[in-house]
């Protein structure tokens, strides 16, 4: 497979650098009316075909997301009164408008 035009890596870089910039994440793009899903979030065309009936191979992780196991935390003394109202907060936090959540947001450096 060719390598990307500098025209093309310019215009992907563009894409990339506007919906960082939007920081609203993917629920943000849904939630702006979009009719197709933004080339950043596509594989190549030539890719998929280069692939077709291969099998997938391990990701390697890109990034960490914080995972809350909730289920590490019943039954070792933790009121179910916080464990609900940590929940509620993480649906409050999630259902904020975009520009209330970008208060918050940040990249997270690969560590490398």
């Amino acid at each position: 497979m060719a390598p990307p035009s500098e025209y093309q890596s310019d215009i992907m870089l563009a894409e990339l650098k506007a919906f960082d910039e939007m920081k609203a994440g993917v629920k943000g793009v849904v939630e702006s009316g979009i009719k197709a899903i933004p080339r950043i979030f596509l594989l190549p065309a030539a890719e998929r075909d280069a692939n077709e009936g291969a099998p997938d191979p391990p990701a390697p992780p890109l990034l960490e997301l914080p995972v809350v196991d909730i289920s590490a935390v019943l039954g070792h003394g933790v009121p179910t009164e916080v464990l609900e109202e940590m929940l509620a907060g993480i649906r409050r936090f999630n259902e904020l408008h975009a520009a209330e959540k970008a208060a918050f947001y940040s990249e997270i450096q690969p560590r490398g």
